[in-house]
């Protein structure tokens, strides 16, 4: 199986902007994010950074898919 690179899918700009948004999100949303689209990790959650879980989060999770639950997170 292979697995697909989703960050390819932004424009320079667009990852900046959504790498920003991911990251005032904080690590604790940014677990619960991970956790609901699936994304594993292949080192343990305690080493990881806040900018960790939001450049996996761009790879593994389409860009619609998470910008769609970004644009909900920011409205409630």
């Amino acid at each position: 199986m292979v697995l697909k690179d989703y960050t390819l899918d932004y424009s320079k700009e667009d990852y900046k902007r959504t790498i920003v948004t991911l990251l005032k999100l904080g690590k604790e949303r940014l677990m619960q994010l991970a956790e609901k689209f699936n994304v594993v990790f292949t080192v343990r959650p305690e080493k990881l950074r806040p900018i960790d879980y939001a450049d996996s989060l761009m790879a593994d999770v389409p860009k619609d898919a998470l910008l769609e639950e970004l644009s909900r997170i920011e409205r409630s």
